[in-house]
C-alpha cells in the first residue's frame, strides 16, 4: 500500500483522540494533504543509501520505519511560540500520526548504482522544511477558509517538526535489474524518492 493524504490524515486523527475540538480534524487533513503533497517530490524528501549483492545496474523498492520522536515535533512548536496547552497533545498527535501511516504505507524507490540484483539499506538524506511551510500554509487555508493570526506560527512549527521527525526515518528494501556478472558487488543508492 502506498502513501496517501488520507492515510496520513487519519493516522494523525487517531493518535490525537484526546483532541476533541472541532477544528482538529480539519487540521489533520491539512496536515495529511501538505505531507503527502511535499513527501512525493525528491528535492523535499529523499532517501539515499548503501546496496549489496549482485553487479550491475538496478531499481530499489523499499518499505519506509518511522520512530515517533515526539520531542522534535515539540521543540519546533515550541520555537515558533506555538505554546498552549494543547501544543503538547499537538506534538504527540502528529509524531505518532506520521510514524504510524509512514511505517504502515511509506515506500521509497530510485537507482541503485553498482548492484543490479540484492539488498538496499537507506536513511533520509533531505528533508526540507522550507519547502514544507508554505504548502501547510497553503493547505491550512484551504482547509480552515482562512488563515487566522496563529496559523502561520503553527504551519512553521508543524513544518520544522515535520521535517526533523522525518530525518529519523529508515529504509529497507530489495534490488531488482540485470546482472552484468556473477560477481559480489557494493554499490549505491544515491537518490530514493518516496510514494
Amino acid at each position: 500500500m502506498a502513501l496517501s493524504s488520507a492515510t496520513i490524515s487519519s493516522a494523525i486523527l487517531s493518535a490525537g483522540a484526546d483532541l476533541v475540538g472541532p477544528t482538529f480534524p480539519l487540521l489533520c487533513n491539512a496536515i495529511g494533504s501538505a505531507v503527502f503533497t511535499w513527501a512525493l517530490v525528491p528535492t523535499n524528501l529523499a532517501f539515499s543509501g548503501t546496496t549489496s549483492g549482485t553487479i550491475g545496474p538496478g531499481i530499489v523498492t523499499g518499505k519506509i520505519t518511522l520512530a515517533p520522536n515526539i520531542a522534535a515535533v515539540q521543540t519546533a512548536l515550541t520555537g515558533q511560540s506555538v505554546v498552549g496547552v494543547t501544543a503538547p497533545r499537538l506534538a504527540k498527535a502528529v509524531a505518532i500520526g506520521l510514524s504510524t501511516a509512514f511505517t504502515s504505507s511509506g515506500q521509497y524507490t530510485g537507482s541503485s548504482i553498482g548492484v543490479a540484483i540484492g539488498v538496499d539499506t537507506s536513511v533520509v538524506s533531505v528533508s526540507n522544511p522550507a519547502t514544507l511551510t508554505p504548502l501547510m500554509i497553503s493547505s491550512m487555508t484551504s482547509s480552515f477558509g482562512g488563515f487566522g493570526l496563529a496559523a502561520g506560527s503553527v504551519a512553521a512549527g508543524l513544518s520544522n517538526g515535520i521535517a526533523t521527525l522525518l530525518l529519523g526515518a529508515q529504509g529497507t528494501g530489495a534490488v531488482a535489474g540485470t546482472p552484468v556478472a556473477s560477481a559480489s558487488a557494493v554499490g549505491t543508492s544515491p537518490l530514493s524518492q518516496v510514494f
